[in-house]
């Protein structure tokens, strides 16, 4: 029970030591600090500067939203097959690819920004047009087959449409031929409209069952013409309102702003990350010196 009080109080004793000579040494511990992540500002600004170009691109939506979100894009191009391409194309190694494209969204997911860097204004240029044409090509492979069936549906509908206006200019023609008969027998049926003998009665008889059968006839295609234009109309609705949706429903991707030749980064490459590296290594190398300086120097010149 003594020695494990008698542990912890040592344990907490070298604790309270090692705070305490840590405060003791902040300034010391700031001045390295300080002096590292000067020297990492320095190095980065010696570093070659650093190019960019952004080409932004609309993604195709079907019914408002992506075929293809950015998260999808970006790791599909993030691949190695895909990045060996773009590598192959380019004359650069698949990590240059990777270190220096980056693929971000925009409007909420409705757009991307491909970003190429390059060490001169040509090689940004080269890689961002290379993976641009790319994700455009790949967002219209994923955009066409909606709009296929979009347009083949379209295409049903207007060759029903141009059935039900043939059968409807057809029925017509139909009705054209009995308005004659009509008349015809209409015509007969008067001029035996006194008819005396039994023979001409029944003429008149039979001119009026072929009469009743040639209205009944002309009845039933008034009906069916009438029928086929309101289907024709009804076909023209659903045809507009498919184009409608063709046209809002189905937004094609294009490219919103091209890539232009860019200019040379006025904050170095990988700036920040250089800051955070230089203070993590500064903040090592004063632990590091301050406990040499302590337990090896300080301490051996004491015995």
């Amino acid at each position: 029970m003594d020695t494990n009080t008698a542990t912890s109080n040592t344990q907490a004793s070298n604790i309270t030591d090692m705070v305490g000579l840590f405060v003791e040494n902040k300034l010391r511990i700031f001045l390295i600090v300080g002096g590292v992540v000067l020297l990492g500002i320095a190095t980065s600004f010696l570093l070659p500067k650093q190019y960019h170009a952004s080409e932004f691109l609309r993604l195709a939506t079907v019914d408002g939203h992506p075929v293809q979100s950015v998260d999808s894009i970006a790791t599909y191009f993030g691949t190695d097959i895909v990045l060996r391409q773009i590598a192959s194309e380019l004359h650069l190694s698949p990590s240059e690819v990777r270190d220096h494209l980056l693929l971000k969204s925009r409007n909420g997911g409705g757009s991307i920004e491909i970003r190429g860097e390059g060490s001169t204004p040509e090689e940004a240029m080269a890689l961002t047009q290379s993976v641009g044409r790319k994700v455009l090509a790949r967002l219209q492979d994923a955009y066409q087959p909606a709009r296929n069936v979009f347009e083949k549906e379209i295409s049903t509908l207007s060759e029903e449409q141009s059935r039900a206006q043939r059968e409807s200019s057809r029925l017509e023609k139909v009705g054209e031929r009995l308005l004659p008969e009509v008349k015809f027998y209409q015509s007969e049926i008067a001029k035996r409209a006194d008819a005396q003998s039994e023979a001409q009665g029944r003429i008149v008889e039979s001119y009026i069952r072929i009469l009743a059968d040639t209205k009944l006839r002309q009845d039933e295609t008034t009906l069916a013409i009438e029928s086929v234009k309101q289907h024709a109309v009804v076909l023209e609705e659903k045809m507009q309102r498919k184009q409608s949706s063709l046209a809002y429903s189905l937004m094609p991707p294009i490219i919103e702003a091209e890539a232009v030749v860019p200019e040379a980064s006025v904050i170095p490459p990988h700036f920040i990350q250089n800051i955070i590296y230089s203070a993590v290594l500064g903040v090592f190398l004063a632990i590091v010196w301050i406990l040499v300086r302590e337990y090896h120097i300080v301490r051996v010149r004491k015995f």
